[in-house]
């Protein structure tokens, strides 16, 4: 049930919508606890003990790990804040927690015959758990009395299954008094449904019919083609996850929960830190600060500041996935930031001694291009299933092989004509409102000051549109998200 794409949820969201705002505001927590726990539960009941566990876990974690602390005793806390017990505290929830990962995630790699199928969205739900109690440990908030408002927090359905990872400060208080019923909600929440449905049903599932030709057999599609299966993917994972993340914030404002901006236009970055700034910002800043700080970031020099930089994006290319290749894609963006990092003000000054105009447009251009390159190079290994096949798809980028684009060989890679400009003009409707993002104009909030006509034309003419392209072409379907499988 807990399927964005499909009718049985479309069906059932409205249902919950309008319970919530009969419901008392006092109410609504445990509703939402109830909620999730009934979604979650019909992907695989066998998996909502893990769910449960976790979650009473890092409730109890977080009330030791605070316990000597708190607002009425501030000068204590911050004397005792590395006591024996505290920390022990920590340690033994975030040990706990981690062994849920190693178990459903890891231990098919050294006991291939005891692997099991991992429970929906342990990897975020986890991850959301571990940086409460991290937070309560250092004393940035006390931590949450009330179970049930921590339960609907960390099990909150419109984020268990890929995010965004939300802190504990921003969505508690939320839980506890959520926004009153407003007509400019309700509608802010149903465009951004609207525009997840359309990156995900309209461009990535017709883009990953361009990824499975050029990836199944390399050899074959050599060259242009195999570029072009390259940026599909490229292209195909961003509109599925910003999809999700889109579908997401709008079911949690419809909800009257507002949830942080997972993606802020990242294939317009002019270098790779700039990309991770936009990129998945909700893990990016929980490596940042769970992970980044605490080993040391950028102090004590620049050695265990490329260390460190590295370590992070190992553990994020493993916590994407037991294979070496995603742990290979950690690696390499861990290598480009600190080269970036490294040359950053060699290159500011050579383009200073050249006389190289920074601040153009042609500049800009082609400091986006250069980067989504190497993006769209690191991808090849996080979509690989194994190194071999990664080098392999490498391997035939090259030559080009032009004349295959002339003699109709984009045509024989699963996409008739009809398809290819539905895509090709879904993805400048991506440009462009990439574009408008980078310039700080959010479409949906001018779409809300149109008159009630325009208004009505726009949300039903899309919703008929996606209803139409979205389901058009047999061999184009897509109801699963590709991080839903993290």
């Amino acid at each position: 049930m807990l399927n964005y794409i499909s009718f049985a949820f479309l069906l059932l969201l409205p249902v919950l919508v309008g319970i919530t705002y009969l419901l008392p505001v006092k109410a609504r927590s445990l509703f939402f606890l109830l909620a999730g726990a009934c979604l979650y539960a019909s992907m695989g009941i066998r998996f909502l003990p893990v769910l449960f566990l976790s979650v009473c876990s890092t409730y109890t974690g977080a009330r030791l790990c605070e316990q000597q602390g708190g607002e009425a005793n501030r000068e204590k806390d911050e004397k005792t804040k590395s006591s024996g017990q505290r920390r022990m505290a920590l340690v033994l929830c975030i040990g706990f927690n981690l062994s849920f990962l190693f178990v459903f995630k890891y231990l098919r790699l050294f006991a291939p015959g005891m692997a099991v199928a991992a429970p929906f969205g342990i990897s975020f739900f986890v991850l959301t758990g571990l940086g409460y109690v991290i937070d309560c440990y250092r004393g940035k908030y006390q931590a949450e009395k009330n179970f049930l408002t921590y339960a609907a927090f960390s099990s909150f359905f419109p984020l268990i299954a890929s995010g965004p990872i939300e802190r504990a400060d921003h969505l508690i208080p939320q839980m506890k008094k959520p926004a009153p019923l407003s007509y400019r909600r309700l509608q802010s929440g149903m465009l951004l449904m609207v525009w997840g449905y359309f990156l995900k049903l309209v461009l990535a599932n017709r883009l990953s019919v361009l990824v499975q030709s050029g990836f199944e057999n390399p050899q074959s599609q050599a060259g242009i083609l195999l570029i072009l299966s390259v940026l599909a993917f490229t292209f195909e994972i961003y509109c599925d996850f910003y999809g999700y993340s889109s579908i997401a914030k709008g079911c949690a404002a419809l909800l009257g929960i507002e949830v942080m901006d997972n993606f802020k236009s990242p294939y317009l970055s002019g270098n790779i830190a700039e990309f991770w700034r936009r990129w998945h910002i909700s893990l990016s800043t929980w490596f940042r600060d769970y992970l980044y700080i605490p080993l040391g970031g950028n102090r004590r020099g620049n050695l265990r500041r490329d260390r460190n930089l590295l370590i992070v994006f190992l553990v994020s290319g493993i916590w994407h996935g037991a294979g070496i290749t995603y742990l290979f894609w950690g690696f390499l963006h861990g290598l480009a930031l600190i080269v970036y990092d490294r040359s950053k003000a060699v290159f500011a000054w050579g383009e200073k001694r050249v006389g190289i105009r920074t601040e153009t447009l042609s500049h800009r251009i082609f400091c986006v291009l250069l980067n989504l390159s190497f993006v769209s190079f690191a991808w090849i290994f996080f979509h690989a299933t194994t190194l071999s096949q990664g080098f392999s798809v490498v391997r035939n980028l090259f030559p080009l092989h032009l004349d295959r684009i002339f003699a109709g060989g984009i045509l024989q890679m699963g996409l008739d004509l009809p398809n290819l400009l539905v895509l090709l003009v879904g993805l400048a409707l991506l440009l462009f409102a990439d574009l408008c993002t980078d310039r700080g104009l959010v479409l949906r909030e001018r779409i809300a000051t149109q008159g009630v006509w325009l208004r009505f034309l726009i949300e039903i003419g899309a919703i008929c549109l996606i209803l139409i392209l979205g389901i058009w072409g047999a061999s184009i379907q897509g109801d699963s998200f590709i991080y839903a499988q993290f």
